[in-house]
C-alpha cells in the first residue's frame, strides 16, 4: 500500500490535485497549462516517478487552455516515464487538450485511461 496523501497545489493559473489510486497516481490539472507553470507540473510529476507508483496519469480534463509548451511537457513526461521504466498516460476528455492533440496529429499518440 502506498503512503501518499492527496495534495492540492495552486500555481498562478493552474491547480494540481494529486491523488493515489491503487497502483497509480492521478495528477488532475485545472485551469491553464502554459509557459508560466509547465516547469512546476514537470517537477511535481518527476517527484512522483521517484515514488513507488508504476503509473502516473495526467488528467487533462479540467484544463481550460493548453499551448505548445503543455504539449512539449506531455512528450517529456512520457519520455521520462520510459526512462524510469514507469507508465505514463493521460485522461483528456473532449476539451482543449483533445483539440490540441488532434490538431497536431498526436490524437492517438499517448496512452489514454479513464479516471
Amino acid at each position: 500500500m502506498h503512503q501518499y496523501a492527496t495534495t492540492e497545489r495552486p500555481f498562478p493559473t493552474l491547480t494540481t490535485h494529486v491523488r493515489p489510486d491503487r497502483e497509480r497516481v492521478v495528477v488532475a490539472l485545472r485551469g491553464e497549462l502554459d509557459l508560466a507553470n509547465v516547469g512546476d507540473v514537470e517537477q511535481e510529476v518527476q517527484a512522483l516517478y521517484g515514488r513507488d507508483f508504476p503509473t502516473v496519469v495526467l488528467d487533462l480534463r479540467g484544463l481550460s487552455f493548453i499551448d505548445s509548451t503543455g504539449l512539449r511537457l506531455l512528450l517529456r513526461l512520457e519520455a521520462l516515464a520510459s526512462g524510469e521504466r514507469r507508465s505514463f498516460s493521460i485522461a483528456d476528455g473532449n476539451g482543449p487538450a483533445r483539440r490540441l492533440l488532434e490538431l497536431t496529429g498526436l490524437g492517438n499518440h499517448f496512452e489514454t485511461t479513464r479516471v
